[in-house]
């Protein structure tokens, strides 16, 4: 499983969660179905630009602001890894 699409879908699920919606509630702001957004959030698919910019314009950010939120998500597993002796690169 990608790396960056497991972020995002973390990303995502973070935003969700800080406006207390329901996927349900996020999938009908954004037009997409809700199942799809449960694949999105557990990292299983890769969401296009489309989808990606949907989901960003629901929460009223900016695609940049939501990529945000997934770099944010990277490092902390990134850090993860490193405290856990996973990660061995520099």
């Amino acid at each position: 499983m990608s790396e960056v699409r497991q972020a995002f879908g973390r990303a995502v699920a973070i935003e969700r969660a800080r406006r207390d919606w329901t996927q349900a509630e996020l999938a009908r702001r954004a037009d997409i179905e809700r199942a799809h957004l449960s694949r999105i959030e557990a990292g299983a698919v890769d969401p296009g630009l489309a989808i990606q910019e949907k989901i960003a314009a629901a929460f009223g950010l900016t695609l940049g602001e939501l990529m945000r939120t997934v770099d944010e998500e990277r490092e902390r597993r990134r850090r993860r890894r490193l405290n856990s002796g996973q990660d061995r690169t520099p």
